[in-house]
């Protein structure tokens, strides 16, 4: 009662009497047979119930493979998650890269309140890239934090994001085509930045800086820059995942 969507599997059971004579008989030519063999029983069920047809509210329209979605796009998915376009999508393609507005908690969930002191170890959820300082993104590595984005994150993120792929981290090579920048990653300076929705938090990119040894390429949101660090540092960058979803999975606005 007040359920809705109420579904149930049932296992129904038929026995034959045990008072049944199952000796042979003799047929017309007076041989044995077994008037039970080979024979099929069927049973049917009658269910009766009173029902009451309720009209359940539709969610919020989701955009569609004709929306065009360009570079910077603020986006909302359907589990609530806030985005921005990575990488431009054109009508007609069906899925979209999207960086995550928020840095990721040690439990893969979005840490909403990261952003308001990007200084702060506390609330941006700050995590190594590899303990082991190694710069290299290597999901079979439990140590590292692609391992994390594989086995902690992407489940929950396909879940609530159905058909989501490519679950990783951004580049520094997307992270400067926002701002237009010649990249090189064996540069041996910092690359200014322009677009603040990349400046909320400070987070690592999955790309090994050649300069400089076992430094990994970031944004910093301090300094306004894509910059480095070694990969052990635990106190100065977070994650913000980088994923591939349907547009279905974004809200019409």
């Amino acid at each position: 009662s007040g359920s809705t969507n109420y579904e149930k599997n049932f296992r129904l059971r038929m026995w034959i009497p045990d008072t049944i004579n199952f000796s042979p008989v003799k047929d017309e030519n007076g041989q044995d047979v077994y008037p039970y063999n080979g024979k099929t029983f069927t049973v049917t069920v009658n269910v009766y119930a009173n029902a009451e047809v309720v009209s359940v509210p539709s969610g919020p329209a989701t955009m569609t493979a004709a929306t065009a979605l360009s570079i910077g796009d603020s986006v909302t998915a359907i589990d609530g998650s806030k985005w921005h376009v990575l990488e431009a999508s054109a009508s007609g393609v069906d899925t979209v890269v999207l960086l995550s507005d928020y840095n990721l908690n040690t439990d893969g969930s979005y840490n909403t309140n990261c952003g308001g002191d990007i200084n702060s170890t506390y609330t941006c959820s700050p995590m190594a890239f590899d303990p082991d300082n190694t710069n290299v993104y290597n999901e079979t590595d439990s140590n590292n934090i692609a391992y994390f984005i594989k086995n902690t994150y992407a489940p929950l993120v396909t879940t609530s994001l159905p058909n989501t792929i490519n679950v990783s981290m951004p580049t520094a090579d997307q992270i400067a085509n926002v701002d237009s920048i010649a990249f090189s990653s064996n540069s041996s300076s910092a690359f200014f930045l322009t677009s603040s929705w990349l400046l909320t938090t400070n987070y690592w990119t999955m790309t090994a800086r050649t300069a400089y040894s076992n430094h990994i390429w970031l944004v910093s949101g301090l300094v306004s820059s894509l910059t480095s660090s070694s990969a052990y540092d635990t106190e100065y960058s977070g994650i913000r995942p980088v994923i591939t979803t349907p547009k279905t999975n974004l809200i019409a606005e």
